[in-house]
């Protein structure tokens, strides 16, 4: 039985992956499947092209093919679609009719966040035959499994099908995650990040988030994490093949185990291990002595999900955090030379000007000149969140079923439409100048990531004259 496991990428109007890292959620997929006797491919767009991987799906007979349904409501059919069907008419739409029209036997599996969520909708408007939701190890083995011994659909753990034109559901199972083998790596050069996931879930219970959705209401499951000897035999192995760049691929490294944390940072010192480090975090588990000793241990970057300059906004994003705890974390990060990458949340439905000019007094208060992918970041609404539920309930999405909105206040819908032109503009230009293939390893994050005092000067120029028109 031959198994493909694909990520076609749906295009976005702002690209928020400048760099060439491979899904290890794919690559964890792989190695169960192979473990269990399959073989498997993974057909990642990002480490060829969209036509090369549809040149294999169109002449290569695959048993079962999954899709990676990854950023869904961030893309560009999604965010311009009047009705949901359109919405749905995306390039891994067309990929999978393409899996379709050419092998009609071959089981179609969509999965991911984005999957998990629409599962209906993808049942009925794609060729999808069956969704996995949530984690997909377990299940897609299931799923292998029961199509080789000819077995009903209700004995795979975590999917949902159609059966006489109804949605039926099985419950979800969590992986054993000591338990997974390694995940199957693609080619790559010592210079690229290494994902390496030691830790799932998240315990915050932030509107936005789509984890928590997913997560959410499974008691005991919003995190969980490997033992500290596990993750750092991995990342001795990686660093004994030459690759010494680590990022942690999860929501939460440190989360409500400080201990943990300082466990792999104290064996990566004593192993002697030369590594770089990167990940994420909340603003509240940064604390002096615990970040000392990751930075001793090579952590470099931290992604700091602060998300706003405005209590009041914080409030709406069930957050949990103030901005003063926010511009603590910066500074003890800053204090220690540790870099940080801001989680900011700069336009949402109920931002406002207030809000707008909280956000830009905090990102001058920290004293770093911001990503412009952060100064545009607006909020994407998944499907089953609590802000989803939140702005449903106030009539404020556009589009319903879909989650697309209109800033309410606007004096900030015009400065949010002028500046997100600005940045297509700005990202246009930046790829003209490239002398190499975009996306080639992190030495292209300047496209998405570039810093300049000039575009937050012209945030705030825009904000400024929508004061003078509005007010």
């Amino acid at each position: 039985m031959k198994i493909a496991l694909v990520n076609v990428e749906l295009g976005y109007p702002v690209d928020f992956w400048p760099s060439r890292k491979q899904s290890i959620g794919m690559g964890y997929m792989a190695a169960v499947l192979q473990a269990g006797g399959y073989e498997t491919k993974i057909l990642e767009e990002r480490f060829s092209s969209h036509e090369d991987v549809l040149r294999v799906l169109e002449t290569e007979r695959f048993d079962i093919v999954g899709f990676k349904f990854v950023g869904f409501e961030l893309s560009n059919d999604y965010l311009k679609a009047k009705i949901i069907g359109e919405a749905f008419d995306n390039p891994m739409t067309r990929a999978m009719k393409a899996v379709r029209k050419n092998f009609p036997d071959t089981l179609i599996v969509a999965g991911s966040h984005s999957a998990s969520l629409w599962d209906e909708e993808a049942l009925r408007l794609t060729p999808a035959d069956m969704v996995v939701r949530g984690e997909a190890e377990l299940s897609m083995l299931q799923i292998a499994r029961a199509k080789e011994k000819g077995l009903g659909y209700e004995t795979v753990d975590g999917i949902s099908w159609l059966r006489d034109g109804a949605v039926c559901r099985t419950k979800e199972k969590l992986a054993d995650m000591e338990a997974l083998p390694r995940p199957i790596r693609l080619e790559r050069s010592p210079s690229d990040w290494v994902m390496v996931n030691s830790s799932r879930g998240c315990y915050g219970q932030c509107s936005f988030c789509s984890t928590y959705a997913l997560y959410g209401e499974q008691k005991c499951s919003w995190w969980r994490a490997r033992s500290p000897s596990s993750v750092v035999e991995e990342i001795a192995d990686e660093h004994s093949m030459g690759f010494k760049n680590i990022q942690f691929a999860e929501d939460n490294f440190v989360a409500n185990d400080a201990g943990r944390a300082r466990r792999i940072a104290n064996k990566i010192i004593t192993a002697g291990l030369d590594v770089s480090m990167r990940f994420d975090t909340r603003v509240t588990e940064v604390e002096e002595p615990l970040f000392r000793l990751l930075k001793e241990a090579g952590l470099k970057r931290v992604y700091l999900g602060y998300e706003s300059g405005s209590d009041r906004d914080l409030n709406l994003f069930h957050k949990g955090t103030t901005t003063a705890q926010n511009i603590r974390a910066v500074r003890i990060l800053k204090s220690l030379g540790i870099q940080v990458n801001p989680g900011l949340i700069m336009f949402h439905p109920l931002s406002d000007l207030e809000s707008i000019e909280d956000n830009i007094r905090f990102v001058e208060m920290i004293g770093d000149e911001p990503p412009l992918v952060q100064l545009a970041s607006e909020m994407f609404i998944y499907k089953g969140t609590l802000i989803h539920r939140d702005m449903e309930a106030r009539g404020l999405l556009t589009r319903a079923p879909l989650t697309t909105y209109q800033i309410v206040d606007p004096a900030v819908h015009r400065i949010h439409k002028s500046f997100m032109q600005y940045v297509r503009d700005v990202q246009s230009r930046a790829r003209k100048e490239i002398d190499i293939t975009y996306r080639i390893g992190d030495i292209k994050r300047e496209v998405v990531y570039q810093t300049s005092g000039s575009h937050l000067q012209f945030l705030k120029d825009l904000v400024a004259d929508a004061r003078r028109r509005f007010i």
